[in-house]
């Protein structure tokens, strides 16, 4: 299957090798702790998983594995650059080279066309996060507002110190907009 428009299959191998390596880099403290290959035990403490999820991943496709057989040992071999890809695509985890300062840039720019004042149905329509999950961080006090009468507003400073902060970075269960501003901002400092 070679059209005019598909490259020869030396680029191809060339492209996915240099991606590899982009990960590797990105998620370096994964890469320089696990080998090339790693168990079913391995991927669920790289993923945070326990091992019934990991099995499950392996079996459905996510993870792709090879069997591998060392005598009467049956052993599940993943290619740690796999998980790192499917770490980096579903957004479980935030690469190592995120920092704070590159990050607010982003956002800055990102969200310039914003009013300075923010009521709390814009956060939701921005984040993608239902309304109770915004009124939760406003109560507990991780989004900051300010009363305004009877309403409360979040200026665009407080909003984008929100968006930087381990609460929001490491939500487990990320909205399709969060994966897709991390997406962006990775791509962009690559």
């Amino acid at each position: 299957m070679s059209g005019k428009n598909s490259p020869p299959a030396n680029d191809k191998k060339q492209r996915m090798r240099g991606k590899n390596m982009n990960l590797k880099k990105c998620y370096f403290s994964i890469s320089s702790k696990y080998p090339d290959y790693v168990t079913q035990k391995q991927l669920s403490e790289i993923c945070g998983i326990c091992l019934k999820t990991a099995h499950t991943w392996e079996h459905s496709g996510k993870i792709p594995y090879q069997i591998i057989y060392d005598g009467s040992i049956r052993q599940h071999a993943i290619r740690l650059t796999d998980i790192l890809s499917y770490l980096y695509t579903e957004g479980l985890r935030e690469p190592d080279h995120l920092s704070a300062d590159a990050l607010r840039t982003f956002y800055e720019k990102e969200f310039s066309y914003l009013p300075d004042l923010l009521l709390p149905q814009d956060i939701c329509e921005i984040t993608g996060f239902s309304d109770n999950t915004v009124w939760r961080w406003i109560g507990s006090g991780k989004l900051k507002v300010l009363h305004s009468g009877r309403k409360f507003v979040v200026p665009k400073e407080f909003f984008l110190n929100f968006l930087i902060s381990p609460t929001f970075r490491n939500i487990r269960q990320k909205t399709e907009i969060q994966k897709a501003l991390m997406k962006k901002f990775i791509e962009s400092s690559m």
